[in-house]
């Protein structure tokens, strides 16, 4: 009976070794794609996660559920082999942590306020946030700016990243004003830009609220 144990353990862990090898496998395969899909985000000055947001965002979900099981095979590899060592043990630790923390990020959209203008995402985020007969309307235009100045300015200091922005670094502002004047280069003309763009507005009607003499009589 203990022989067919010992036999048995190394056959499983050898099984769990070859799923992770596939998961693995397949998110490389992944990122290679999205470098070919994306050729917009050079990878020198882009985190991976830039690759959530656009219209392949899907294929980006799919390397973080493909990363997350994984690193849960090799957790469950690791803890059927019989190793009781201290680092056997902080491996299994952090396995399951990078395997909860990556399966959070496919989950739950990190980009939410980028996401907005996809599709129908904030006419659903207005009925989910309880109003009615709500409409939305794309507005594109083209953004028109003087200079590098201009151009960064309206974003991070006036966009969506304006918070976070003012909690940066001035080394960290540098970066990311790089990233930015690099991203939008194709659309520079001169010393100035012309950026083609979109607007997503949508209007909504609050609920009624019963006013407060209804209150009244319905608590006498």
């Amino acid at each position: 009976m203990t022989t067919t144990n010992a036999e048995t353990v190394p056959a499983v862990t050898s099984s769990f070794a070859t799923s992770a090898i596939a998961c693995f496998t397949y998110a490389l395969l992944t990122i290679i794609v999205l470098h070919v899909l994306r050729p917009d985000h050079a990878p020198a000055s882009h985190m991976i996660s830039d690759y959530g947001v656009g219209p392949y965002a899907w294929v980006m979900t799919t390397w973080f559920v493909a990363t997350s099981c994984g690193c849960l095979m090799l957790l469950l590899g690791l803890s059927r082999s019989g190793l009781n060592a201290i680092t056997a043990r902080l491996g299994v630790l952090l396995l399951g942590i990078a395997s909860i923390g990556l399966l959070i990020s496919a989950v739950f959209p990190t980009d939410l306020v980028i996401r907005l203008g996809q599709q129908d995402m904030l006419t659903r985020s207005c009925t989910d946030a309880g109003f009615e007969n709500v409409k939305h309307r794309r507005i594109t235009t083209t953004l028109v700016y003087a200079g590098a100045n201009e151009a960064c300015d309206a974003v991070f200091l006036a966009g969506p990243v304006a918070l976070a922005w003012s909690r940066f670094s001035d080394e960290v502002r540098a970066r990311a004003r790089a990233c930015y004047l690099e991203s939008i280069d194709p659309w520079r003309l001169g010393d100035g830009y012309r950026i083609p763009g979109e607007f997503v507005i949508a209007a909504g009607v609050a609920p009624a609220q019963p006013s407060v003499a209804g209150k009244a009589l319905s608590l006498s």
